[in-house]
């Protein structure tokens, strides 16, 4: 039972910080600009005006989680990084959206997939809003013996 609590909570600290990135307070680092707290902590990467947060990779502000983007040919300019992922997180049509505008989420985990990779698209932090749809599904084949994924990845949509 602790250990469900602990997981419990760190999902609710980093749902925070997703929720701090799009609703954060305006800092005067718009997009495209240098930022310095992409290698700290999720939940003090606030840098960056909101919507955005600081890409660890890239040192730059860039959309976040939730976050409106603007979508490209190849690649994203979502911080997918700053997540930990390389896969998964794109510029799609997101459930919440009421504006057509696309924004940066996890997408479904595609039909052919190599299983240490998995991981990458299920929910950030355990939180269900950061897939496209909404929603989530669970898979036996997909749970992670590493402890990076527990089964449950973004449903498609």
């Amino acid at each position: 039972m602790r250990a469900l609590w602990i997981t419990f909570c760190a999902c609710l600290m980093h749902s925070d910080a997703i929720r701090e990135s799009v609703v954060g307070n305006a800092t005067g680092l718009g997009d495209g600009a240098d930022c310095t707290c992409g290698k700290m902590p999720l939940k003090d990467n606030k840098c960056c005006d909101p919507g955005l947060i600081c890409s660890k990779s890239a040192g730059k502000c860039k959309p976040a989680l939730k976050g409106e983007c603007d979508r490209k040919w190849i690649g994203t300019n979502c911080a997918v990084s700053t997540y930990g992922r390389y896969n998964g997180i794109s510029c799609r049509t997101y459930y919440a959206a009421t504006d057509g505008q696309k924004h940066c989420c996890v997408h479904g985990l595609p039909m052919m997939i190599e299983y240490d990779i998995a991981y990458q698209y299920a929910p950030v932090g355990g939180d269900k809003t950061t897939c496209c749809s909404g929603e989530v599904k669970w898979s036996s084949w997909a749970v992670d013996v590493k402890g990076k994924h527990d089964g449950y990845y973004c449903k498609g949509g």
